[in-house]
């Protein structure tokens, strides 16, 4: 998660610079119907790759609209991410603030306000296309390490499915994860419905 995100840019490789998030948007996140509001509600974190989510499992986040006191602009929303780490229950407040660029955020832990680059990079189409929520999406944040020759990178896909597929989600997330110069390796489960049954209902 991001609090510990802080603590390990030095030390994580990957590809040498940041790719343009903006310009790896796929065409329903870059669609006109496409909102945030599409992203409210319960999500599992499926597969990711992120350093600071070493000793964490069962990934699960809960996207609901920013707070009148967060004075934020339109488009942007609240991410409650929980987890276990280490075998105990904890979350994470995470913020993302519009830019003026559709579905590329500022992002950031709500009580730090540490910037970070963002976006999503994919969705289920069918939810732009006929509304409602959507089944699966992809974010990516991308930091570069200018000293080092590094960046750091956290790319998740998330679904409302428990269960999805492996195979499906490993599919749709490939074309970020050859974008930033990841090996399949690098791709880690996260929620395993199997074993994080018993901790659902401990959501946040």
């Amino acid at each position: 998660a991001m609090w510990l995100s802080i603590c390990v840019l030095a030390v994580v490789a990957a590809a040498s610079s940041c790719p343009d998030l903006k310009a790896l948007r796929r065409a329903a996140v870059r669609d006109r119907n496409f909102s945030a509001e599409l992203l409210y509600g319960t999500w599992y974190e499926t597969l990711y790759h992120d350093l600071a989510q070493i000793g964490e499992s069962c990934q699960r986040a809960v996207n609901s609209p920013p707070r009148i006191a967060d004075q934020l602009p339109a488009g942007s929303f609240r991410e409650a991410f929980g987890f276990r780490q280490f075998g105990v229950e904890a979350s994470l407040p995470l913020v993302f603030e519009a830019t003026a660029d559709q579905a590329v955020y500022k992002r950031y832990v709500s009580f730090a306000r540490l910037l970070f680059d963002g976006a999503i990079l994919d969705v289920d189409r069918s939810c732009v296309e006929r509304g409602g929520s959507c089944g699966w999406y992809i974010d990516a944040l991308c930091v570069d390490l200018d000293t080092v020759k590094t960046n750091y990178v956290e790319l998740r896909f998330l679904s409302r499915d428990p269960a999805h597929a492996d195979a499906d989600a490993r599919e749709r997330l490939d074309f970020a994860r050859v974008a930033f110069g990841l090996d399949l390796g690098d791709i880690r489960q996260g929620w395993n419905d199997s074993a994080c049954r018993e901790g659902r209902e401990l959501l946040l």
